[in-house]
Order: C-alpha cells, then structure tokens, then sequence
C-alpha cells in the first residue's frame, strides 16, 4: 500500500513542527511557506532558523511555494494563522486532497 502524500501550508512554529512529525516515514513532505528566506533556509539547513530555530529538520522535509506540487498531495494540513485562512484557500488550486485545519486565532471578519 502506497503512503498518502502529506503537504503542510504554514511553515511558522506550528506548521514547522507537525511537518517533522509527519515526515516519519514519508519519501516527501512539502512545506509551503510565503517567505522565500524560509524555504531557503529549511532545503539548505535543515532547519527553520525564522519561526523554529535550534530544530533540525529531516531531510525528506522539502520547503516550497509551489502551489500546484502542495494541491497535488493527498493530505493537506493547513497551518496558516486563522485570519489568512480564507486568502490561502482562494490561492489554492483545485485539489483532491483531504484537508486537515490546524489554524490557530480567529478570523477577524
């Protein structure tokens, strides 16, 4: 049996950290971030020196901003702060995924 595919959207502390715990025994797990500093430095480190400093990450765990890759994905945990929920969604291409909100706060509107 295949392993599902596992994307995280959100690459802050939370997002960060579920991704290290879903990486085990993954082939990939895509972190999405907005920052590009983030993605760069999660490929070359290892480690999110912004939002989770002093961790190191698996190397399995492949940061990125590459919409279409992350919708591609069976399983999407979407880690975004609850009021950019509603934006991230709408940016989202169409996917099949089964998704998983771990948002944080409340919308404002």
């Amino acid at each position: 049996m295949a392993t599902a595919k596992i994307g995280v959207i959100g690459a802050g502390a939370w997002g960060t950290a579920l991704a290290q715990v879903l990486s085990e025994g993954q082939d990939e797990l895509l972190l999405w971030a907005r920052e590009p500093e983030v993605i760069d430095q999660i490929n070359r480190t290892h480690e999110n020196q912004s939002f989770l400093p002093g961790h190191r990450l698996r190397n399995n765990i492949h940061a990125t901003q590459d919409w279409d890759g992350v919708a591609a994905c069976d399983m999407l945990l979407l880690v975004t702060p609850a009021q950019h929920l509603r934006a991230t969604l709408q940016t989202l291409p169409d996917s099949n995924a089964a998704l998983l909100l771990c948002c944080k706060g409340i919308e404002a509107e």
